[in-house]
């Protein structure tokens, strides 16, 4: 896979956190980012267990950024950010282009950053869970 790996994955990650935690002070820059995941992620065609957080994941930024929910750290919020921010650059490692393969280097970012934020967003889910059901 072109030398991509978890390594190079943690990299991706760690490079777009500047801009992520930027972007997070603007809701609108946000809002269009989260979106275009969505898109980027419908275009998969085999969604895995992995990929299956994403919708999590969004709702878990969005939540933060309209200030319903702040029981996180910004760092775990960028993290998700930079990871989405990987996803829909046009000029990532393998091109999206290629079929499936070329969501690979995709997924890999996005279990790398599951691994960083899992148990955050495990909170989350409790947290959501707890209001919807009030």
């Amino acid at each position: 896979m072109n030398g991509f790996n978890f390594e190079s994955a943690k990299k991706a990650i760690e490079e777009n956190i500047p801009q992520a935690t930027e972007m997070l002070k603007d809701k609108s820059k946000i809002t269009n980012l989260l979106t275009k995941v969505e898109d980027a992620i419908a275009k998969v065609p085999v969604v895995g267990k992995d990929l299956s957080q994403v919708p999590t994941m969004i709702s878990m930024v969005k939540n933060y950024i309209t200030g319903e929910y702040q029981e996180t750290s910004t760092k775990t919020i960028a993290i998700i950010v930079a990871a989405f921010i990987y996803i829909v650059k046009k000029d990532d490692i393998i091109d999206d282009n290629k079929g499936l393969f070329g969501y690979a280097d995709d997924l890999v970012v996005v279990v790398v950053a599951l691994k960083w934020i899992r148990k955050d967003l495990d909170k989350f889910r409790t947290w959501k869970a707890n209001k919807n059901n009030s």
